[in-house]
């Protein structure tokens, strides 16, 4: 066997001596190494935005509707002027209104008196009996009050006998603790008098740490019903403004409650009066007309000195600046756009950005769902025109991420080849979002896997691999995509 091995080495020695650098090239040829390119797979986030086409309208139009009908006393904007919400469009003659207003006030004047002189009169005549609940009221609550300072005194002391005998409870734990100690001395000893003497003094120990337990024991309960007997206490102390009640009873009882009377009707005179101002201020304010929001005006319908009935338009007013778009989407995407998201619109070569503020919850009659969204700041967009619209219609956060070119498909299944030890290894995988250049994937890969990149007929599983753009084995390879796609020679060292 030794021969033959040596005569087939002196053979291909004969060889490469006669065909020089042929036989160089050859034996690279024989090499069956495929050369490729890897990517190191990583954790990252792909988006992919959606195109759709929506309508503007305006947010902020607002028609105004006087709830009163009279003579229009003055006009104070005509149509395209600008103002502010609060300012004064129109008024009413309002003479009706604003006597109608003084009467309620004088009315509240006239209930005001009559409550203070049913008030004097009440109080007067239960001064003396009201005197009497006082003393009464004020003896009682002395007494009970010094009661309250004892039991106070007496459950301080209780809680002071507890420390006592928690304090007692451990020196007798720490004499037990010794006696036992010494006792197990004595024991190892084998001493008879020292164990007798130990144990005597363990029993002693064990004694007195029992009675000391049933002392605190004592203490605690004494503690808690001296703190029961004095909530108790402090709740019969508050009671005493039933005292105060069982005097008002008194005073019914002896005809007091007629003059009580006179106040409570009195006190709903002045509130019927407040009330009756209160709807007559309100009354007379229907007869200024003021913008409920900024804007411009773009309807007048009422004159100067002319009738003008409740109920109409008088004025129309819209925000030139508070644009909204309106789309649709289907189910799938409606799912997956939130409020706040941004929204990017181009009209007229000219782009804006906004944010989503509503979401459909169900399909309107086109049967996908209403999206709006506001746009700040684009007076030029007009009501009614359609404009080209993107938003980000999904998110694939904190995913693996590799090259488009880099997955391949069979039969459905997704899949790559990773370079595993000069190996290539093929890997079915589950991608998320597949993208012009990157795809984000799911299941199948982990962060740094070596991702092959390029394309060979002789790539299969299992098949050995030469990585060329990997020119240090200890050092991690960053492929560039871009120089990749386009030929570099960076990556052929």
């Amino acid at each position: 066997m030794m021969r033959k091995i040596t005569v087939l080495i002196s053979v291909v020695a004969l060889l490469v001596c006669t065909t020089g650098c042929t036989a160089k090239e050859e034996a690279v040829l024989m090499d069956p190494s495929i050369n490729v390119t890897t990517v190191k797979a990583y954790v990252g986030s792909q988006e992919t935005e959606g195109n759709y086409i929506g309508v503007i309208e305006n947010t902020d139009s607002v028609s105004v509707v006087p709830l009163v009908s009279g003579t229009v006393e003055e006009v104070n904007y005509e149509v395209g002027d600008t103002v502010s919400s609060g300012s004064v469009l129109c008024r009413f003659d309002a003479t009706t209104a604003e006597q109608n207003l003084q009467n309620a006030k004088t009315g509240l004047k006239s209930a005001q008196a009559s409550y203070a002189s049913a008030q004097a009169s009440y109080t007067n005549t239960i001064a003396s009996t009201a005197q009497n609940i006082i003393i009464q009221h004020n003896y009682d609550d002395y007494n009970r009050s010094m009661n309250i300072h004892n039991q106070e005194n007496s459950l301080c002391q209780a809680d002071y006998s507890i420390e006592n005998y928690e304090n007692a409870v451990k020196d007798a734990k720490d004499n037990l603790e010794d006696a036992e100690d010494d006792y197990d001395k004595a024991k190892k000893s084998g001493d008879s008098e020292a164990i007798s003497a130990a144990k005597s003094k363990k029993e002693t120990a064990e004694d007195t740490l029992e009675k000391a337990e049933q002392n605190l024991k004592n203490a605690e309960f004494n503690y808690n019903g001296q703190a029961i007997s004095l909530a108790q206490s402090k709740g019969q102390q508050e009671q005493l403004n039933g005292i105060v009640y069982a005097g008002q009873q008194v005073v019914a009882a002896a005809g007091m409650d007629v003059s009580k009377k006179s106040v409570d009707s009195a006190a709903v005179g002045i509130d019927s009066a407040k009330n009756s101002i209160e709807a007559a201020e309100y009354q007379l304010s229907l007869y200024t007309i003021t913008a409920p929001i900024s804007g411009v005006i773009e309807r007048v319908d009422v004159d100067e000195n002319n009738y003008f009935g409740s109920g109409q338009v008088s004025f129309v007013i819209s925000n030139p600046n508070s644009r909204r778009a309106v789309f649709h989407v289907p189910d799938n995407v409606a799912a997956e756009l939130e409020v706040g998201r941004e929204v990017e619109i181009i009209s007229n070569g000219k782009e804006y950005v906004g944010d989503i503020s509503e979401i459909g919850v169900a399909v309107d009659d086109t049967g996908l769902f209403q999206i709006k969204a506001e746009i700040p700041d684009a007076p030029e967009l007009a009501d009614g025109i359609y404009i080209k619209l993107s938003t980000v219609i999904h998110k694939s956060e904190n995913n693996i991420v590799i090259p488009s070119d880099a997955v391949y498909f069979e039969d459905n299944q997704a899949y790559v080849y990773v370079e595993e030890n000069g190996m290539a290894v093929k890997k079915n995988v589950e991608f998320d979002i597949y993208g012009e250049e990157e795809t984000t994937i799911l299941n199948g890969l982990s962060d740094g896997d070596n991702i092959i990149a390029t394309w060979s007929g002789s790539l299969k599983d299992g098949a050995p691999v030469k990585v060329t753009n990997r020119k240090d084995p200890n050092t991690k390879a960053s492929l560039n995509i871009e120089a990749l796609n386009a030929g570099s020679s960076e990556f052929n060292d």
